[in-house]
């Protein structure tokens, strides 16, 4: 005896399926968020690598912090001859502070507090000041084309928003690609 199934019963399921993996495609980079932000909440560096594309992310910060440093050294300048010596150190300079900036401690540091790390500090672990506070701090996130996704967080005192831009790697996982900061966070004092 054959068991007959109505041709609109296969569309439906179609429709269904085509329907649930189109949600799910949308909420990946939700997901990889979230797990980045549990790794990072839990300490667990090792997961929270898999989330982070380190040579484009150092590549990123170094070039704003670079701008950032020739600027104040070229004002300094103005003011003294010997701050031409200045020049000569910014990318040792940039290089540490991108260093110990771009790492999973780094970046909790720099996403809960919107505070770069410096090179010379040891960055404490599990403190109760490096726990984000969730209630201060305004979330937005949204899609900037189809494989691009920006999470952009306010930060106390900081007019700006840290942007962060999100790239799909493939089909479901996505990678912590940039930081765009503002400027009261990388200028020099």
């Amino acid at each position: 005896m054959k068991i007959s199934i109505p041709k609109h019963l296969y569309i439906y399921i179609s429709l269904i399926g085509i329907f649930l993996s189109s949600t799910y495609l949308y909420v990946t980079p939700y997901i990889c968020i979230l797990n980045f932000q549990s790794a990072l909440e839990a300490s667990d560096d090792e997961e929270a690598r898999k989330y982070i594309s380190f040579p484009s992310l150092r590549r990123s910060l170094k070039d704003q912090l670079k701008v950032t440093v020739t600027k104040a050294i070229e004002d300094q300048i103005s003011r003294t001859p010997f701050a031409a010596f200045g020049l000569i150190l910014i990318n040792p300079i940039v290089n540490g502070v991108v260093d110990s900036t771009i790492s999973p401690a780094g970046l909790r540091l720099l996403l809960s507090q919107g505070k770069i790390s410096k090179p010379s500090k040891s960055i404490k672990r599990n403190n109760k000041e490096d726990k984000p506070q969730i209630n201060k701090n305004k979330i937005s996130l949204y899609y900037q084309g189809i494989n691009r996704f920006i999470l952009s967080k306010s930060i106390d005192d900081v007019k700006e928003p840290i942007k962060t831009l999100w790239k799909r790697e493939n089909l479901f996982h996505w990678r912590l690609n940039s930081i765009q900061l503002p400027y009261e966070i990388i200028s020099i004092d």
